[in-house]
């Protein structure tokens, strides 16, 4: 494969309507209700871009990712990782195998999940995504900090948020991981990644250069910062898009 861009999607790639950027392009739609856009350089940039060659890693689910249109022609990436990188797409269809994998490899705590539904439900709406993720909606401020409090107990588990939304996985369900068995599975020799928030900071490890808001800097391991270019979140869709091996940054 050539250049490799494994990006996160929202925040990164695509923007919330609450934000939407100048001249920006209608990527989503939500109840018929416009919900996110992408900068109109960046999308214009993206169709030039091969479809085998752009990776969306997202903690969406299928259904979530399958709302977005980043192209004219209606089409999705080749591959897309969901879930924080525990379902692989391969041209829409999921790839069974890497999922068996994925469970394989977190199957002792999955098994942890019965427990803690059995007592988060008192502090917002919950359900397992795709049998691999947490999503729990908290139902006030009080209860989103409780919650915190009590994963906190949890060792080997982690707890991020995407705005409102609040996701529990594994430790080891990271998109860092995804990303890596991905450029190992499919032989990989350049890569670059991009994100908006601490839950991508991860991918820095399996590529050779990442772009990341300087919000970030400080949750980027030392041994990493000579790869990263912090830029404004607004434009790291651009940057990692133009981003070419011979040109560098």
């Amino acid at each position: 494969m050539d250049l490799v861009r494994f990006c996160d999607l929202d925040g990164t790639i695509i923007q919330s309507h609450r934000i939407c950027p100048e001249n920006g392009v209608l990527v989503e739609l939500y109840n018929d209700k416009p919900l996110s856009y992408m900068d109109y350089r960046a999308y214009e940039r993206l169709q030039d871009i091969p479809k085998n060659l752009f990776i969306p890693v997202t903690s969406r689910t299928m259904e979530q990712y399958r709302r977005i249109f980043l192209y004219r022609d209606g089409g999705f990436p080749k591959y897309a990782l969901l879930d924080n990188g525990g379902i692989l797409l391969v041209n829409g269809e999921e790839d069974v195998q890497w999922n068996k994998e994925i469970k394989q490899y977190i199957s002792s705590d999955l098994h942890r999940y019965e427990e803690i539904l059995n007592h988060i439900t008192e502090y917002g709406e919950c359900k397992v995504q795709d049998d691999l993720v947490i999503f729990v909606k908290p139902y006030s401020d009080r209860d989103d900090a409780l919650l915190g409090d009590y994963m906190r107990k949890w060792k080997g588990m982690q707890m991020f948020r995407h705005g409102s939304k609040v996701y529990i996985c594994p430790d080891r369900l990271t998109k860092g991981y995804a990303v890596g068995k991905f450029i190992r599975n499919y032989s990989v020799k350049n890569a670059i990644a991009a994100g908006d928030s601490a839950v991508d900071i991860t991918m820095i490890e399996a590529v050779s250069h990442g772009f990341y808001p300087p919000e970030l800097r400080e949750s980027v391991s030392g041994k990493y910062l000579d790869k990263v270019s912090f830029v404004a979140q607004m434009r790291l869709a651009e940057s990692v898009l133009n981003y070419t091996v011979s040109s560098g940054v």
